[in-house]
């Protein structure tokens, strides 16, 4: 294996000086290997990328924005990759550590690009969003998940009937879209009035001090609720799917 002999000079004494070895007329392919290899280390220094790599991870835990600060860990994954693998002794166990940590952290840009994605939503659920989950900092895909894992129904009432009654079952938990309904303690008697907004939830949406086989058993009604208006809209969620979620 001999190596043409028409290269220019100038890349002769370049790989001559790197190699150490004397300018000829050929030069063996394993030698010339060694040289290459040590060209390119000379022009990509590894301690370029460790820098480089520190730098951008300074700049990703400075970042407020969640999608940016991932997108800058990948960058900053693949700058210390390069630092490994550039070593005289490739290390290659921390290399493969990093191409771990890039699917991760593309795995969950994956996700947040899902959830911030631009969602049209139809007038009646987007105006139930912006009153009962935007509020609370839950993104459009979420409260679409929400609506499907818990069963999501809208319901309409009329003037004088009632959302739920005193000792029924419990197994949804309602909110208050449009109109306004009063709630009844045991004896009939009018506890407060409902309306839509923050506020507008018939019942406790979420109790964490609850145990995990609470919804095993089964669970009633206290209070009753009744439409006060001449129609009340309701979106109603079942409660044990609405705490798995």
């Amino acid at each position: 294996w001999v190596v043409n002999t028409r290269i220019p000079m100038a890349m002769w004494r370049r790989l001559a000086s790197i190699s150490k070895l004397p300018l000829g007329g050929s030069l063996g392919l394993r030698s010339c290997s060694a040289a290459a290899e040590m060209s390119i280390r000379s022009i990509a220094n590894p301690v370029y990328f460790v820098h480089g790599g520190n730098l951008i991870v300074l700049m990703a835990v400075n970042q407020t924005d969640m999608l940016k600060l991932r997108g800058l860990s990948v960058v900053a994954s693949c700058c210390g990759i390069a630092y490994n693998l550039l070593q005289p002794k490739p290390l290659i166990a921390p290399a493969c550590w990093g191409v771990v940590f890039i699917g991760c952290h593309l795995y969950q840009l994956a996700i947040l690009m899902r959830e911030q994605r631009y969602l049209d939503l139809p007038e009646e659920q987007h105006k139930t969003y912006e009153d009962a989950f935007q509020c609370n900092g839950f993104t459009k895909q979420q409260y679409l998940d929400i609506l499907e894992g818990a069963e999501g129904q809208w319901n309409r009432f009329k003037k004088g009937e009632f959302l739920f009654r005193r000792g029924e079952k419990l197994e949804k938990i309602n909110y208050l879209v449009d109109g306004h309904a009063e709630i009844l303690s045991t004896s009939d008697d009018r506890i407060s009035v409902v309306k839509p907004g923050k506020g507008g939830w018939l019942g406790e949406l979420y109790d964490p001090n609850i145990t995990e086989d609470h919804w095993k058993k089964d669970h009633q009604h206290r209070i009753s609720a009744r439409c006060m208006s001449d129609e009340c809209k309701t979106l109603s969620l079942r409660k044990q799917p609405l705490h798995a979620i």
